[in-house]
């Protein structure tokens, strides 16, 4: 096969376990994350499992535009192409809207939206030219209505991602690239903190979880859709 995918936020939860998909599959996998002992961590994990020349693992961080440059050059001089771009890196921030933390929630906008877009702007110009590929943005079922309460300030990062995929969408079609947004329910890994869990879970609001292999495989049906064909969207939810 050797397509090569590019998964930000891989070495944990959904990006880890999409890693872990992807390469099973055959496919070529580069991702990164700003935590360095989770990147060597996961290094030993895939080498003991996968050719070392099959995936690469750095470090980087989708808020340091320049990071993202270094790592963007490492894949391309590794692998020659990018033929699909996830979009995964992404923290929740939840809290009422009268004790919000203004430099936390800044932080999350971030990493959750202008990261998104920065790194996109790095992949996008060789898509255009080879007039081929495919953009997955990770969102949340929070970003779509309802929104909870204590959930605005993530809700709206997420609205915005779906925003952003939607005019990104029409503004590449032209240029066959496809844009999909995958928006996942609550999920069994460490993206919510006990102290979250224990506060929906007093709200009578925690439902059944999703489990991390089930957002990769929506990220791996996007991504092997025939040329010509995107999935544009899909909420994913345990039931």
């Amino acid at each position: 096969m050797n397509k090569v995918i590019l998964i930000s936020g891989g070495t944990s939860g959904f990006g880890k376990a999409a890693v872990r998909e992807f390469l099973s599959r055959g496919w070529r996998v580069a991702t990164f994350s700003t935590n360095a002992n989770k990147v060597r961590s996961l290094r030993r994990e895939l080498v003991a499992t996968y050719p070392a020349k099959h995936f690469l693992v750095g470090t980087a961080d989708v808020r340091d535009e320049s990071s993202l440059k270094r790592f963007v050059n490492s894949v391309r001089q590794q692998f020659k192409k990018i033929d699909v771009l996830v979009n995964n890196a992404g923290y929740g921030y939840f809290v009422a809207a009268d004790q919000v933390d203004l430099a936390r929630y800044k932080d999350m906008l971030e990493v959750n939206v202008w990261g998104l877009a920065a790194l996109t702007k790095l992949v996008l110009p060789e898509m255009k030219r080879r007039k081929r590929g495919r953009i997955i943005n990770t969102a949340s079922i929070t970003g779509r209505p309802p929104v909870l309460a204590w959930s605005e300030f993530y809700g709206a990062t997420k609205f915005a991602v779906m925003g952003w995929s939607e005019g990104l969408r029409n503004e590449l079609r032209p240029f066959g690239i496809g844009v999909t947004t995958i928006c996942p329910g609550v999920a069994d890994t460490a993206f919510f903190t006990p102290q979250e869990l224990e506060r929906r879970k007093k709200l009578g609001i925690l439902p059944h979880f999703l489990q991390a292999k089930d957002v990769a495989a929506a990220m791996v049906f996007a991504a092997e859709q025939p040329v010509g064909v995107a999935i544009e969207d899909i909420t994913i939810r345990a039931i």
